[in-house]
């Protein structure tokens, strides 16, 4: 079974792909509102991939991606796709300077295609 942590601090986001995702495939699903509850889950479980919100409060992607990269023995290298809505390509492209290439603009059409992208790198 795969395990994906879903960040966002939007709730209604993080209900909808965890609906639409347990609905896809058995996944076991975690939710966090903010990077620093998502490196809480981190610790605590195996994760394979990680739907990670770019701009958070307390602690943002950037933040959460270097914290994971500086800290190897600390948080498991979970796949990691990048969520962001359109005014955050700044930040996308601080983590593609960090090596985190897969990303998707959020918007009201882009479920599906979260959704496809999940099953790929699960495959």
């Amino acid at each position: 079974m795969k395990h994906i942590l879903i960040v966002d601090d939007e709730p209604a986001l993080r209900s909808a792909l965890a609906e639409l995702l347990s609905a896809e495939a058995d996944y076991t699903i975690f939710e966090a509102e903010h990077g620093v509850a998502a490196l809480q889950v981190l610790k605590e479980h195996q994760i394979d991939l990680m739907l990670l919100d770019v701009n958070m409060p307390f602690l943002d992607g950037v933040g959460v991606v270097t914290e994971i990269q500086n800290k190897p023995d600390e948080y498991p290298q979970p796949d990691i796709l990048v969520l962001t809505n359109r005014g955050d390509m700044e930040m996308v492209s601080e983590m593609v300077a960090l090596n985190m290439f897969d990303y998707v603009i959020k918007s009201d059409h882009s479920l599906d295609e979260i959704i496809q992208m999940v099953k790929a790198k699960l495959a």
